[in-house]
């Protein structure tokens, strides 16, 4: 009979009868214990790594033995925090309080940034069923941080997660170099069985490894002949693109409500897309910092709740910092600011270059507050705008932290003629926290 079963089921047996745990005293071979775990250790991962009629300390150095690179879809029932806390530690430097929950985050972010387009898959199982697996089996996973290329694959992947934040950067260009580099190694990505599991010895964090087989020595000549028109359609292309935001819309049919596209290269024509589609959406916090827009004549649109259509979706927080907005964009945002139902609670634009245009928008939302007791902004950010406050424009700074419901008031970065003093105290009476690091007085 297989020593591992014998074992397992002594040491059962021992345990309902006296309760104890038989340590092996023979000299010859002192690590019979641990020969029985490991021979064990096959069954014990194919069974789920269930606890099951197992004592606990057998259970316990169990999971001590499990190979570092073991395939989630063998250990994701494991509930036990120190299994889980000792990889997130490993793999990823992170001294969690919820470790299953972040090691599984980690996962799947570091899993779906580290496919490059000229890797080719050979899966034993598909990468897309690792991510589904990974979303049926661990839902908590909600909120995730990626970085990408364009033409992101796995939109239908992510909508199976119950995410409520998502933040995607597609703004890194794949160095060629780095494209070459992987070449030469004749990357071939497998995904692990089971028998190569129980036979591993490396620390590899993911279920796949790296597997030269000189049969591939064409295919990877082919590549490389590919990476040459990959790499003239990346120079002209290499933001996130028209098909990624119809991916997108497929996210939108669930119940995320936060989105960050951050460094993506919008500009105005995407962005006047992404506008249309987030009507129809349940996100209510979006940044899009760093993308080049000017106009935002859609965006603001949705800033705004619509009384009649109840269903339509609006924003209560919004990033538009380090953008390219001016004047012209001062005076869209100010027709929404003007009106009743405008929803934004949050509203950055530190880092453009607003210069004059701060006043259209400081005066809109005294008239909003005045005329309709419109008191829901109560964060706004004009960090370094390359904004000149003159002397006679300071009672309008302090009517902001008076007159509105203005909490927070970021100056911080820009020139003041002098007494930008008054605004801090205007503040401090009110409840209200004005920043104003950095500002150059004169």
């Amino acid at each position: 009979m297989d020593l591992a079963y014998n074992v397992a089921r002594t040491y059962t047996v021992a345990r309902t009868n006296h309760g104890v745990i038989p340590q092996p005293k023979m000299r010859v071979v002192p690590r019979l214990y641990d020969l029985s775990l490991q021979s064990f250790m096959p069954a014990f991962i194919k069974s789920g790594c269930a606890e099951t009629d197992l004592d606990q300390k057998i259970f316990s150095d169990l999971l001590q033995l499990i190979p570092e690179d073991s395939d989630l879809n063998a250990i994701w029932k494991i509930n036990d925090s120190n299994f889980w806390l000792t990889r997130c530690l490993k793999h990823y430097s992170l001294n969690s309080k919820n470790p299953k929950h972040d090691y599984f985050q980690n996962f799947v972010q570091l899993a779906l940034q580290k496919i490059m387009p000229p890797v080719v898959f050979q899966p034993f199982q598909s990468f897309e069923q690792q991510i589904w697996r990974c979303s049926e089996v661990f839902p908590q996973v909600t909120s995730l941080k990626l970085l990408v290329q364009p033409n992101f694959q796995f939109f239908e992947q992510l909508a199976a997660f119950k995410l409520k934040s998502l933040q995607m950067i597609f703004n890194k260009k794949q160095d060629t170099e780095e494209i070459e580099e992987m070449l030469k190694t004749d990357a071939v990505i497998k995904s692990k069985t089971l028998g190569e599991i129980a036979r591993t010895n490396d620390d590899s964090v993911f279920p796949f490894h790296h597997v030269y087989d000189p049969a591939k020595k064409q295919k990877i000549e082919d590549l490389k002949l590919q990476q040459q028109n990959y790499t003239t359609d990346m120079a002209r292309q290499y933001y996130i693109t028209p098909k990624d935001l119809v991916g997108l819309k497929s996210l939108f049919k669930s119940q995320i409500t936060e989105l960050k596209l951050i460094d993506c290269g919008l500009g105005d024509d995407l962005v006047g897309v992404l506008s249309v589609q987030l009507k129809d959406s349940f996100i209510k916090r979006l940044s899009l910092a760093n993308n080049y827009i000017t106009d935002i004549t859609d965006l603001f649109k949705i800033c705004v709740q619509q009384p009649l259509n109840a269903s339509a979706n609006f924003l209560t927080h919004l990033d538009l910092s380090r953008n390219n907005l001016q004047v012209p964009a001062c005076v869209e945002m100010m027709k929404a600011l003007r009106q009743e139902e405008f929803s934004l609670e949050q509203l950055i634009l530190s880092g453009n270059n607003l210069n004059e245009g701060w006043l259209l928008l400081a005066n809109s939302i005294l008239m909003g507050a005045g005329k309709f007791a419109n008191v829901n902004l109560n964060h706004f950010d004009l960090a370094e705008c390359q904004i000149k406050f003159k002397t006679e424009e300071i009672p309008v700074l302090k009517k902001l932290v008076e007159e509105t419901g203005i909490k927070y008031l970021n100056l911080s970065g820009n020139e003041f003629d002098g007494k930008a003093n008054l605004v801090v105290e205007a503040g401090q009476k009110n409840g209200a926290k004005v920043d104003v690091k950095g500002i150059v007085e004169k």
